[in-house]
């Protein structure tokens, strides 16, 4: 690879990064970008995996900072998220990359599309409302994030902002 290349990629890394931590979906940036750099399907998603827990630690440490963390959804989110992450993860690894290159440049379109006609769902102030189907959606949004990871952080919002009423 030529210092070009790793420098878009290093720019990818960087504005996914900051749009991840901000409001989630930065992986919509850095799959694309890494896919657009050559790599398969697969080799792109699990890079941008591997990057996240720099962004995870990172804005948990100032959401804790700023005492922001609903620490009581915690243990069980925590949980949700390990194992139903894990089996997303392993699925993935048993599609076929033609097959998961095209799934992920319809998925792109339909979370653009979503993300731009929809964009205030999760900014939406509600109530709490029923906890399980929380969690629930959120065991659907853990599989996603180990399966395609794009725009996770966006869904999770979603969830958390429209079912569990957090702000």
């Amino acid at each position: 690879m030529d210092l070009l290349v790793y420098f878009v990629a290093l720019l990818a890394g960087f504005f996914g990064g900051i749009v991840g931590s901000i409001s989630g979906g930065g992986s919509l940036i850095s799959i694309s970008a890494l896919m657009l750099l050559g790599l398969p399907p697969i080799p792109a998603i699990a890079t941008s995996k591997f990057s996240s827990p720099g962004i995870w630690l990172s804005a948990s440490y100032k959401y804790w900072k700023s005492k922001k963390v609903e620490w009581k959804l915690v243990p069980a989110l925590f949980i949700i998220y390990a194992v139903f992450g894990f089996i997303g993860a392993s699925t993935l690894l048993t599609v076929d990359e033609e097959l998961l290159s095209n799934m992920i440049g319809i998925v792109l379109l339909l979370l653009l599309a979503f993300i731009l006609f929809k964009p205030e769902i999760g900014t939406l102030k509600r109530k709490p409302k029923h906890v399980w189907l929380g969690y629930v959606l959120m065991a659907g949004v853990a599989l996603w994030a180990g399966f395609f990871g794009l725009a996770y952080g966006t869904f999770a919002t979603y969830v958390l902002v429209g079912v569990f009423g957090l702000q």
